[in-house]
């Protein structure tokens, strides 16, 4: 299962300005099938599962329920699926929207961005890299999918290692 990170506010009724304090996001899943075999296949369905998902979650439980019984019972369903150890879970969550780099609390505008604990296995997140297109991929992997992911010629050709953060 692909579980996927969901940022509600602008997709709320009444949306939720940008300014306001606290995250409103959510997690939707997708149950993987072993035939897809290629990145267009697995994007179609994760859009295809994500537009589902948002059209009976956000347009039918957060209106006919109260938002925090509709939040509440998808986290219960995901903390389920986290425990059940016939589930291969993977997470994923992408930050390029969230202007990371623009964050100035008192000393300054960050230079780089990293994430201190990723206690989870099986996690993956997407940010901006400070002054350019690229992206970082921060991974939590098992150490033979990570050999595996470092060996796939494919996605280094799109993609290179930063050797200076690899713990």
């Amino acid at each position: 299962m692909l579980a996927h990170a969901v940022d509600l506010r602008p997709r709320m009724s009444t949306p939720i300005t940008d300014n306001t304090v606290g995250n409103l996001a959510t997690l939707f899943t997708v149950e993987m099938d072993k035939d897809i075999t290629g990145l267009r296949e697995l994007t179609a369905k994760l859009r295809g599962e994500r537009d589902e998902f948002l059209e009976n979650f956000v347009k039918t439980k957060m209106v006919s329920e109260t938002a925090v019984a509709a939040l509440m019972r998808t986290f219960e369903e995901q903390g389920a699926l986290v425990h059940n150890e016939e589930v291969e879970l993977y997470r994923c969550s992408s930050w390029l929207r969230l202007n990371m780099y623009e964050a100035d609390f008192g000393w300054g505008k960050p230079i780089w961005l990293s994430l201190v604990n990723m206690p989870y296995k099986n996690t993956m997140i997407l940010i901006n890299r400070r002054g350019s297109d690229g992206v970082e991929a921060w991974l939590t992997l098992q150490e033979d999918h990570m050999v595996a992911l470092d060996q796939d010629e494919e996605l280094l050709h799109f993609a290179s290692l930063n050797s200076s953060v690899v713990w």
